[in-house]
């Protein structure tokens, strides 16, 4: 073989492992930390991946995490179609992310068995309900050319970002949205200027949306592959958010298109426009919706001022700069019956009635948490202090407890979620908080504690005889020092491992099944439990809002009965437990032994015996005598197979050969005792 032809082969392998490579790998397109997906609890968001359309639609998936842990998520479907504002091939997966995942930002990830892996941070933000009232801030022209700080107001520093993320975060508006020039010239020094915004905006824990401005021109390519999609809209519910890159007439193309279309929903109640600059800007591609479909809200930057483009049919404003101590503007959102309103005050927002500074000097945050303990996981009660120094009411603010492992109770605030983390060794409890303003002279505080609490059923274990009604059972909830917390007032519920298992919270309303629900006051309750089974079932009593729960095993005693039969022929002394050889004239007698092998004592036991005197397996006898020492009650029938109403009570005369049973009713015998009943006959027949 010639030197050219290895070349070729050479060359057609390396071909060959470069066509897979490019082919199976997968980059996630959307969501990104610019576009992020919102989506409540338990329901769908849809991802767009660049992947080869030679990748099976089975295979794929999906999972979310935070800091703390993952969730995995269900592909519902995966579909080959376009992506991209319909510009190119792709997939499109439908995500359903889980019914009990918190309220919180997330990292996306995905893969393929023939793909590998993708994945962005800061790309699916779940929300509790989109329907409810919220504010965001605004956060324009930070401009940054360079990573740190070199002035005390973080002037167009990548660290001035991260200085404002914790107060951000406390804040917790629902997004944050970005209206351009992230960076400064990004045509300049392109990667470390990307990269510093980027890592600076890491520990965000709130979603960002962000479009591009004139200093982040001229490097789209570049701007897509750090950040993601120029213009793309979004969906909270009924309010519609399209975010647009200004300075590309092409995407204006596809923005009047897609507001457009949204014009047309009659679910969409609210419409937000955020964009770098208006359209007196000279720049090609700035969207103006046609004046017969007016937005709500038009919100921009580019001036590092604050301004009113236009009042009317819609205000359309620019917003001061972030540049300098991370100042933006704060806007509020209330839902009113159907409808949207913004109520922050626009007709003023060239004053800077707006305004919002988060950071002091050299990073000081204008909002801040102190823990009294390690906020690290190993305490069982910790208690954190908001103080604001900032002029507005921030009423949807959260905190991030990190606990010991348990479930935990929340004064001064509500909690919105609780999880394990770390393995299950901890506990996250995720706190809502309203947090006051500051009047100017007095900073506005807000106090939360978390303490563990616990559910323990505190009657100590007893026994219940099978069928009979348990004494009373106490359930309470309880801190970490056994103290008992009246601050409790909800439902708990009560399930029994054994399927005859009842509860009754009076002892005689019961129960149709082993589950039922039972109302906690002032932190107790109390239950009572029946079974018509013995053994040892498991009582767990559980919180339906809360995570905790106790159990305990109660004994359910119950008689164990066994009947033995012997006969013994008298004349021959031959006996037997089937059966024995008889002549005319012999005594038979039978003994039944019946034995209590349980754990408590029986009552009302009930001995009949219509076998031996069933004629068409045995000869007709007949009937001699009874032994009524160990019988309370006696009965006789002369009908086969008999009723209760068949029974004679009393005993048969000597005899009688049309006895067909006997019964014998004895009112207990002790666990582990026996006690025997006899009767005599002989052969009716010769």
């Amino acid at each position: 073989m010639n030197l050219n032809n290895i070349l070729k082969i050479t060359f057609l392998v390396f071909a060959i492992a470069i066509s897979s490579s490019v082919y199976s790998a997968i980059e996630l397109w959307a969501p990104r930390q610019v576009n992020p997906a919102f989506v409540r609890p338990g329901e769908t968001f849809t991802a767009e991946v660049r992947a080869s359309s030679s990748l099976s639609s089975s295979g794929w998936n999906a999972s979310v995490e935070n800091s703390l842990r993952t969730w995995n998520c269900k592909i519902v479907s995966a579909e080959y179609s376009m992506i991209n504002r319909g510009t190119e091939n792709g997939w499109r997966l439908t995500i359903q992310v889980p019914a009990d995942i918190p309220p919180e930002l997330f990292r996306l990830n995905i893969s393929h068995p023939a793909g590998g892996s993708t994945g962005w941070s800061n790309a699916v933000s779940v929300v509790q309900d989109f329907e409810t009232d919220f504010y965001i801030l605004q956060l324009t022209d930070e401009q940054i050319d360079r990573n740190i700080a070199t002035t005390q107001d973080g002037y167009r520093s990548a660290q001035l970002i991260g200085w404002a993320v914790p107060v951000i975060n406390l804040i917790n508006p629902r997004f944050v949205l970005n209206t351009g020039d992230e960076v400064d010239n990004a045509w300049e020094n392109t990667d470390a200027k990307f990269q510093w915004y980027v890592s600076a905006r890491a520990g965000y824990e709130v979603p960002c949306i962000t479009v591009k401005g004139n200093n982040d021109d001229r490097v789209d390519a570049k701007w897509e592959s750090y950040f993601g999609q120029r213009s793309f809209s979004l969906r909270l519910g009924s309010f519609y958010i399209l975010a647009h890159d200004f300075n590309d007439s092409a995407l204006r193309t596809w923005a009047l298109s897609d507001y457009n279309t949204n014009w047309s929903d009659p679910s969409i109640k609210y419409r937000l426009i955020a964009q770098h600059a208006w359209i007196d800007s000279g720049y090609p591609g700035v969207f103006i919706p046609d004046s017969d479909k007016p937005c709500d809200l038009m919100l921009m930057g580019h001036l590092h001022a604050n301004a009113i483009k236009q009042s009317s049919p819609y205000y359309a404003l620019c917003t001061q700069s972030a540049e300098h101590y991370a100042n933006g503007g704060f806007f509020n959102f209330v839902k009113i019956g159907s409808d949207w309103f913004c109520t922050s005050p626009l007709s003023t927002h060239s004053s800077g009635s707006n305004n919002i500074q988060l950071v002091g000097d050299w990073g000081t945050p204008r909002v801040s948490v102190q823990y009294v303990l390690p906020n690290d996981g190993t305490q069982m009660i910790n208690t954190a202090t908001v103080t604001n120094k900032i002029g507005i009411d921030f009423y949807d603010g959260r905190l991030k407890f990190l606990m010991a492992k348990g479930n935990y109770k929340v004064t001064g605030g509500t909690k919105i979620a609780e999880y394990d983390y770390s393995g299950g060794a901890k506990t996250a409890v995720l706190v809502k908080v309203y947090i006051p303003r500051s009047t100017g002279t007095e900073d506005g505080t807000v106090t939360a504690t978390v303490t563990k609490v616990m559910l323990k059923i505190t009657t100590p274990p007893g026994t219940t005889i099978a069928g009979l009604v348990s004494d009373s059972m106490v359930v309470e909830v309880q801190d970490f020092s056994g103290t008992r917390d009246f601050s409790f007032n909800d439902t708990v519920r009560l399930e029994s491992s054994s399927r005859t298992g009842r509860f009754s919270v009076n002892g005689t309303d019961w129960s149709v099944s082993n589950t039922t629900i039972i109302m906690l006051s002032s932190g107790t309750g109390s239950f009572y439990y029946k079974d018509k089974r013995g053994g040892n079932p498991v009582i767990t009593v559980a919180g339906i809002n809360t995570c905790f729960s106790d159990t305990r095993a109660q004994a359910v005693i119950q008689p164990v009965i066994a009947v033995q039969k012997s006969l013994t022929n008298l004349r021959s002394g031959c006996s037997g437990t089937v059966s024995v050889a008889v002549f005319p004239g012999d005594t038979i007698e039978y003994i039944l032994t019946i034995t209590n092998s349980g754990t408590e004592t029986a009552t009302g036991v009930v001995v009949t015996d219509t076998y031996v005197f069933d004629t068409n397996i045995f000869m007709p006898l007949v009937f001699i005598s009874i032994d009524t020492s160990s019988s309370e009650t006696l009965a006789y029938t002369t009908t086969p197979n008999p009723l209760e109403s068949d029974w004679i009570a009393g005993t048969p005369d000597e005899g009688r050969k049309d006895i067909k049973g006997l019964r014998w009713k004895i009112d207990s015998i002790v666990a582990g005792k026996q006690k025997q009943v006899k009767f005599r006959v002989s052969p009716a027949c010769n």
